[in-house]
């Protein structure tokens, strides 16, 4: 109970940033704590939300995972006021339904899911990581992290006191986040190489989309207008929350 009362409060600090430079965007979520276990055909039925069998076969952390997940997301649309079903798309993320916007995140036995029905909104992202340990660090600062944002750790770790494996858990997630915002508009799995991080202070993150086919499609369809874009994150415990909003 303890976390989950903590978590929540670090959610709404998050959100509440979000949505102050976001034009004050309503935004609702639903988080829950869940165990690593098999789900039964009695709680498959339970769902509203499309369930693929590939899921159902899955192994009980995946199952369980997902199950939490769409009901997180269920239980935002009931509180928008809409219809509790997801469908799901070819590479397995969830068709929302028509005028919401939303976004799912597991880790850890959390599950989280937030989503809006404003329209001046085109994407949205929320993540979940457990900082990374030294024996991940490193493979994730290599597959994860340019150059340049290799390079600025050191600067960053000076500006704002977070230690690199909390930085390079930032990065990670906000990466994340930013995918699940524009993955209707881009179809498809982005690379970790696709934006880079410039800056980054106590809740901000400032990135720069470097793929350009992605930065030509985003500006052709209207969901942005320029090359610099921004997030947020916030820390609770041993895991950060990253949020991205276009």
């Amino acid at each position: 109970m303890r976390l989950e009362t903590e978590f929540e409060t670090t959610l709404h600090k998050l959100l509440d940033e979000v949505s102050t430079q976001h034009d004050s965007i309503k935004i609702i979520h639903h988080f829950s704590l869940f165990n690593n276990q098999a789900i039964s055909s009695q709680q498959w039925q339970t769902l509203h939300s499309v369930v693929p069998d590939s899921i159902i076969k899955a192994l009980p952390k995946r199952q369980s995972s997902f199950f939490n997940g769409r009901l997180c997301a269920e239980q935002t649309l009931i509180k928008l006021g809409e219809s509790p079903r997801l469908n799901i798309g070819k590479l397995k993320q969830p068709i929302w339904p028509n005028g919401v916007i939303g976004s799912i995140s597991h880790c850890d036995g959390m599950a989280l899911a937030i989503a809006t029905s404003q329209m001046n909104i085109h994407g949205i992202g929320i993540d979940i990581e457990s900082i990374l340990d030294s024996k991940t660090l490193n493979a994730i600062r290599q597959s994860a992290l340019s150059e340049d944002e290799r390079n600025r750790i050191p600067d960053w770790k000076q500006d704002i006191g977070l230690c690199e494996n909390t930085l390079v858990t930032v990065i990670f997630s906000l990466k994340e986040s930013f995918y699940k915002s524009v993955f209707n508009y881009v179809n498809r799995v982005l690379e970790f190489n696709a934006i880079e991080v410039i800056n980054i202070t106590a809740q901000k993150v400032e990135f720069i989309i470097k793929e350009q086919s992605v930065l030509e499609s985003l500006i052709q369809q209207d969901v942005i207008q320029g090359i610099h874009l921004q997030g947020h994150y916030d820390l609770q415990e041993n895991h950060t929350i990253t949020c991205v909003i276009i």
